[in-house]
């Protein structure tokens, strides 16, 4: 049961704060995704499981429920999930401000400047019409790192695709800052970025390591539970799961 209750501590917020991040990568042959982005695949669903061990893990299975359309939050494109595979379609989205469409960065970062305020972004958020969140995303099985002090990490990886009206520079500086809108503070470290996102749309890919630590696994006191973690951001798109994840636990 303790083993449950800490696996769910650590995973949630994770998908939460890596929706916020944005990349970091100077490289110069990077060249953007283009003016629209078509995003397919199978869509899987993520459960909690224990191995035979007794040591909790996650499994993904084929989703093969409803068919049903899927909502951008009204961005302008149009998808839909059909014999359990996910389709999705948009060229040039609904905008706003960069300093808007990226909001979140101010959050996290340092002395964020932007290379132009006049270039408008938008970030696709992909669900299924209110009832979970469909994400590019892959999370391990927790690994435990010590047995004194009880801890245990989460590795986890997801992408997200924002759309800029022109080539623009973001850059900041690195902070700590907590979290405390979830059940528990969440303490992450950002390191300086100096992003170069193209016009048209770019991957967002972000991988965050998360570590929950216990004196007393038997004694958990959850107000004193915090968590711990690094973002580590760049210019990628690698092929993950696309993952219909309930959005129960998240604000």
């Amino acid at each position: 049961m303790y083993m449950s209750i800490i696996l769910k501590i650590v995973i949630f917020p994770v998908f939460f704060l890596i929706v916020a991040a944005c990349p970091q990568d100077n490289s110069n042959t990077y060249k953007g995704l283009g003016e629209r982005l078509n995003l397919s695949g199978q869509l899987v669903t993520r459960e909690f499981a224990t191995n035979i061990l007794g040591m909790p893990v996650i499994e993904y299975a084929n989703y093969r429920d409803d068919n049903f359309n899927i909502s951008d939050g009204g961005i302008g494109g149009t998808g839909s999930v059909t014999n359990g595979r996910l389709s999705y379609s948009i060229g040039k989205p609904a905008l706003a401000a960069i300093n808007e469409g990226l909001a979140m960065l101010y959050e996290m970062y340092d002395n964020i400047n932007f290379s132009s305020n006049a270039v408008n972004a938008a970030i696709v958020n992909l669900s299924d019409s209110g009832f979970g969140l469909i994400q590019r995303e892959k999370t391990g099985d927790p690994e435990l790192v010590s047995m004194f002090p009880f801890s245990i990490q989460i590795n986890s990886e997801i992408v997200h695709y924002v759309y800029v009206d022109n080539d623009v520079i973001v850059r900041a500086d690195g902070d700590e800052f907590t979290y405390n809108e979830f059940l528990f503070p969440i303490i992450l470290n950002t390191e300086k970025i100096n992003l170069g996102l193209k016009k048209g749309w770019n991957p967002l890919y972000a991988k965050i390591t998360a570590t929950a630590s216990f004196d007393n696994i038997q004694t958990i006191d959850l107000s004193d539970i915090k968590l711990y973690g690094n973002l580590s951001l760049s210019l990628q798109n690698p092929s993950l799961n696309w993952t219909l994840t309930n959005t129960n636990f998240i604000p």
